[in-house]
């Protein structure tokens, strides 16, 4: 919902850095409770712990209030400006509306929802479902897995070994909160966002390889620590999760981007509440995460098999438009005025 507000005020170049800069936060939350959890259970107990938690969702209780109260005073502001508006205003969209309707049909905005945009849309859908798999749902697991995987050494404390696990999920978390920022502002600049999520679809992919080869054998789990692995998928995550508005806004029209939008929000929260449920079946019935990590690279390679679908849907010689690898010639226009527009 934040998202979808910006765009309505902010251009579309402009909307990966600003949501570069939510994950970000975001990123640093999760970073700063992986770090401090194990200490805090150590230091204050469950009852300490679950004070932690509580403290966290009443900020973010807080946080969503603030947000409505803002959306409210700009909504009472809008009102106020549309009734003081005066009748010479009213020229501006007639003028911007006959100059958009003078650009090549290529470089304007999709008026409406076409047979190939929506088969696009339904692969970043998928894409972004698995992204969500391949980063969310292995932090939920990564430290247990850490510790199966790469086992601490002979008389090493058990408090020890799960504070460095807490110490590499603090780091998973944190390489997307530093990149999500600065890839979200190359896009923003540069454009092509289909060229960026594809190599986010390679890293992963890669990265989920490694641990799954890890995890089946020993001696490559020793030769090779979690660094760079867990680099990989981590960096994977900014080339993607900033973009995905972005590229909603190339495909779709004005008027259905936030409901494309939020169609995607809840396919990505299914997955991420129904993807558990596999892990911890496939759990129970190997005694180990060896075959979860083989689920987490097979959903990699799929995204990846999927996105170079999209790719060669789209691409010019079979009828597309490219769209996602060039820089639209639109994307200094804010949503909000394309609708008005419309």
């Amino acid at each position: 919902a934040v998202v979808a507000l910006l765009g309505e005020v902010l251009p579309s170049s402009k909307i990966p850095f600003m949501q570069g800069m939510l994950g970000a936060g975001i990123f640093i939350a999760i970073a700063t409770g992986s770090l401090l959890a194990v200490p805090i259970l150590q230091i204050c107990g469950r009852h300490g712990l679950c004070v932690f938690m509580f403290a966290a969702a009443l900020v973010q209780f807080c946080g969503n209030l603030e947000v409505w109260w803002q959306s409210n005073l700009i909504e009472a502001a809008e009102k106020q400006v549309a009734v003081s508006r005066i009748d010479c205003e009213e020229i501006a969209p007639l003028l911007e509306s006959s100059q958009k309707q003078s650009r090549v049909d290529e470089h304007s905005p999709p008026q409406r929802v076409t047979a190939r945009g929506s088969a696009i849309y339904a692969v970043i859908v998928f894409c972004s479902s698995a992204n969500t798999i391949c980063v969310w749902n292995l932090n939920m697991i990564l430290c247990p897995l850490f510790l199966e995987t790469w086992p601490s050494a002979m008389g090493e404390a058990s408090v020890v070994a799960e504070e460095r696990a807490g110490a590499w999920s603090f780091l998973f978390m944190m390489v997307p909160a530093v990149g999500s920022p600065i890839v979200g502002a190359a896009v923003g600049a540069l454009g092509h966002p289909g060229v960026f999520i594809l190599w986010s679809q390679i890293l992963q992919a890669v990265g989920l390889t490694i641990i799954s080869l890890a995890a089946y054998h020993t001696s490559l789990s020793f030769f090779s620590g979690p660094l760079l692995p867990l680099l990989l998928v981590s960096a994977s995550n900014p080339l993607m999760a900033p973009l995905l508005y972005q590229c909603i806004t190339i495909l779709m029209p004005a008027k259905h981007c936030a409901k494309a939008f939020g169609l995607m929000t809840v396919m990505q929260n299914i997955v991420m509440g129904l993807w558990p449920l596999l892990i911890a079946h496939l759990r129970v019935i190997s005694g180990s995460y060896q075959s979860g990590t083989m689920a987490f690279a097979f959903t990699g390679l799929i995204g990846l098999i999927g996105w170079c679908c999209m790719m060669v849907l789209d691409y010019p010689r079979l009828g597309g438009f490219n769209t996602l690898c060039k820089r639209s010639a639109y994307l200094d226009e804010p949503i909000g005025s394309r609708n008005k527009g419309m």
